[in-house]
């Protein structure tokens, strides 16, 4: 199993590293464009874009890329535009999804011109281009120089945000590019729910469903980082962006997590406080999910401003108290003797680290100029394949033991039910042996000794008519008798004694009987001769006790591969309790059971102008 996931491994890191690849190949020869920025803090948060034209002391920062940490300011960037002889197409990229307000200014003529005012506080159609992040594109004709001034507001929030400066096309084809593999991504995420969905339906198993529920908060998650939740779930309801939405799919995600591992690990079982600490941040992560939904939904919008940093604070603590749950369960798998939790443990241990890391790194980015090593996103993209390369791969494997067990369940099963039959088959020739006994010694004496009394007496018609009494009771004693393997099968054959049988009901039965061979049965074994006989006897009772028919026959074909035996008659025809095989009736049980037995197929075609039973022996 590990070599196997090792190999799965390698296969999706090839994917990965030749996507990575193919995107930074296309994307080499798109360069930033140079732009020079000046920026302002305005503590007040309330200066207008004239007074900041006339007095800000704009500094010029030293890169494009900011981090103001925890800030109650409103940030101001001046920069100016040019162009030579050569009119210029640029896009203005300000790499921040979660600004709460933005407006970009151009002095044009000496007039104040606003560029547009946007924000993830405002519906996603007034951004400026259709896109995650906020965009400005300019039109610079030759020999053309103005300078802008752009306004972000994002206080009482941590901010960090990078201002590039694309050539227009440049910019296009990176984003469609990113895009491209973006929706990859999330087709593999849709592809590994839906596969997981049909587990859970075809096995019942709760794992699959809540790995299911699991992937789509790591899914959620991933599209709240990266800015695409807004733009394409929930584009004309800003409302949802406050608070961040990357805190409700945590909090989302962190309680499909846990209730995951329970199932998965079985918790409860391995520790009972663990499960118990579990339960508790389950359900407070679901209770402020859904609370804060609620809010959201009501459009509750002072309700959520007022408690957005109680909000930050009791996520920092929760996570805390996760992050331990999470170390206890690694614990917990490393020293479970079972592979495949195991397996599971060293995965979760890998996204913990991770997790961890981006903990810290948020943490870092409270302060002016932190730590930040890496995108949020592009972290969580690798927790994600972490995910679903080891989860999914060890979930396949317990869906595939799972179903080895019930295919060896029910070969079991279908192996004791032929052996019930045989049982069941045992008891009846014992019965009718016993009976059959019975008949012949103390009945059958009887008989002949009324016969010997009668031949004594005087003739008289009720002399006659006693004699054939006794005679037609000698033949029913016959009849009955002939459900015992008859000694004579041995020299006769098959097709002989069927023959006799149905000659001796003509001569008794009101039923028209009629025997039909097509072949000789000669490549059956004495055993399938002895059930095939004893089905035989089988359908002719059921014909005579229940058809009500006037005609009746029965066929022996031969053909090269396959005997077929077949009963045919006139009368009312089976009910559907007869035709499914599910019919309470002891004697087409016994007709199923003896045909499992040397290995043939019934089949029963039942119509109101009579019934056909065939019985199909592969040769």
């Amino acid at each position: 199993m590990i070599r196997n996931l090792v190999i799965l491994l390698i296969l999706i890191l090839f994917l990965i590293f030749g996507l990575t690849k193919y995107h930074f190949k296309s994307v080499e020869n798109m360069e930033l464009q140079p732009l020079s920025l000046y920026h302002y803090e305005d503590k007040s948060t309330i200066e207008k874009i004239d007074l900041i034209i006339k007095k800000a002391n704009f500094l010029q920062v030293k890169n494009q890329k900011q981090n103001f940490g925890f800030t109650n300011s409103v940030h101001w960037f001046k920069f100016r535009l040019s162009s030579d002889l050569v009119p210029r197409n640029l896009s203005l990229d300000i790499n921040n999804f979660g600004i709460n307000e933005l407006e970009l200014f151009e002095i044009k003529d000496q007039k104040i011109v606003s560029l547009g005012l946007t924000g993830d506080r405002f519906p996603f159609e007034q951004r400026p281009i259709p896109t995650k992040t906020f965009v400005y594109q300019f039109n610079l004709d030759s020999n053309q120089s103005r300078d802008y001034y752009l306004k972000l507001d994002k206080h009482n929030e941590i901010f960090s945000t990078e201002i590039n400066l694309w050539n227009t096309s440049d910019y296009e084809n990176k984003e469609q590019r990113a895009y491209y593999l973006w929706g990859i991504f999330y087709g593999l995420g849709l592809l590994v729910i839906v596969l997981n969905l049909l587990f859970f339906y075809s096995t019942n198993d709760k794992v699959y469903l809540w790995f299911a529920v699991y992937i789509i908060g790591m899914l959620l998650g991933q599209m709240a980082e990266s800015g695409l939740s807004f733009q394409y779930l929930w584009p004309n309801y800003p409302v949802f962006n406050q608070p961040e939405p990357i805190i409700l799919a945590v909090w989302f995600y962190s309680a499909a997590v846990l209730q995951f591992q329970q199932e998965f690990l079985q918790i409860k079982h391995q520790n009972r406080l663990m499960f118990y600490l579990s339960q508790v941040l389950k359900y407070f992560y679901l209770s402020a999910f859904i609370i804060i939904c609620c809010f959201q939904i009501f459009n509750k919008i002072s309700v959520l401003t007022f408690i957005e940093q109680h909000i930050i604070l009791v996520q920092s603590i929760s996570v805390c108290f996760l992050l331990l749950v999470f170390i206890w369960v690694i614990k917990v798998g490393m020293y479970s003797k079972n592979r495949v939790l195991k397996l599971y443990s060293i995965g979760f241990s890998i996204q913990t680290i991770l997790q961890f890391f981006l903990a810290i790194q948020n943490i870092m980015r409270n302060y002016n100029d932190g730590f930040h090593f890496i995108d949020s996103y592009k972290l969580l993209l690798i927790v994600f394949f972490i995910d679903l390369v080891i989860f999914s791969y060890l979930l396949a494997y317990r869906y595939r033991k799972s179903y080895e067990e019930n295919v060896t369940l029910q070969i079991d099963l279908a192996e004791n039910e032929q052996k019930l039959g045989s049982n069941i088959i045992k008891v009846l020739d014992k019965e009718r042996n016993d009976v059959t006994e019975t008949l012949q010694k103390e009945v059958g004496d009887k008989l002949r000794n009324a016969l010997v009394f009668l031949k004594n007496s005087p003739n008289s018609s009720l002399k006659s008519d006693a004699e054939k009494m006794i005679n037609k009771v000698n033949l029913d004693m016959e009849s009955i008798s002939s459900n015992v393997l008859p000694i004579e099968l041995l020299g006769e054959g098959l097709a002989k004694k069927l023959s006799e049988i149905i000659e001796n009901l003509n001569k008794t039965e009101k039923i028209i009987f009629q025997f039909n061979q097509i072949g000789e049965a000669n490549a059956i074994s004495f055993d399938q001769e002895i059930e095939l006989y004893r089905i035989a006897n089988e359908l002719i009772n059921n014909v005579l006790k229940h058809s009500k028919a006037s005609k009746a026959s029965i066929s022996l074909i031969v053909e090269k591969s396959n005997l077929t035996l077949k009963m045919e008659d006139n009368g009312i025809g089976f009910t559907l309790g007869y035709t499914n095989g599910n019919s309470t009736g002891i004697g087409l049980k016994n007709i199923h059971a003896r045909a499992e037995k040397i290995n043939a197929r019934v089949s029963i075609l039942s119509k109101e102008s009579g019934a056909i039973v065939s019985i199909y022996l592969p040769i």
